[in-house]
């Protein structure tokens, strides 16, 4: 057991090589690092957004984004915060924040109780998918620019807590790449690689 990580601890992901975790507590809005050899917290700051339920860190991991739901009050968020791993703090790179996901089209597209962030499992890609458990579409982030660029309707309406990219082969045998809480070996790999190199 893990004390100081709030009265609502939610959401969780940990770095590739496995020495963090980060927690956030989805009623106090609070992002928590813990030292997993000390077993112990080691940071504390603000999510940046109302009710954070997911985190999600980049490929580099010197950020991390909290997907404010809402969580534990209004269950009505639609934005992200993002936070710099190495100071703790919000980030000061981006002119806008937090971040915001709703379509800008007044198509019906709904974006409403955003939840899980999904990495995808190619770097040239550079996306962060967001799940959108109260709406029917996915959104797409370019992280290169930190705005929505895609919001792909659900069939029929529907909308989605969770995520995933699984790779098939002709045999219609599965391999999870990439999902809201970790990543398959080669994108860990990857992952590992990209973070040593900015160490």
């Amino acid at each position: 057991m893990i004390h100081g990580v709030g009265n609502h601890p939610i959401g969780i992901t940990t770095t590739a090589d496995g020495a963090f975790t980060y927690v956030v507590d989805g009623t106090n809005s609070l992002v928590f690092k813990i030292d997993n050899k000390l077993n112990e917290v080691v940071g504390k700051t603000s999510a940046g957004v109302a009710g954070p339920y997911g985190l999600r860190l980049n490929w580099d991991e010197t950020k991390l984004f909290t997907v404010g739901k809402g969580e534990g009050s209004h269950n009505k968020g639609s934005v992200l915060g993002l936070i710099d791993t190495k100071t703790f703090r919000q980030t000061r790179d981006i002119p806008e924040m937090p971040i915001v996901l709703t379509s800008p089209n007044d198509d019906g597209t709904v974006v409403a109780s955003i939840d899980h962030a999904i990495l995808h499992p190619d770097p040239a890609v550079n996306e962060l998918w967001v799940s959108n458990m109260a709406g029917n579409a996915t959104i797409v982030l370019d992280l290169n620019t930190y705005k929505a660029k895609a919001w792909i309707r659900t069939p029929n309406g529907g909308n989605t807590h969770s995520g995933g990219f699984i790779k098939y082969d002709a045999s219609f045998n599965g391999e999870l790449l990439a999902d809201m809480l970790s990543a398959g070996a080669p994108m860990r790999a990857l992952i590992l690689e990209k973070a040593a190199a900015v160490k």
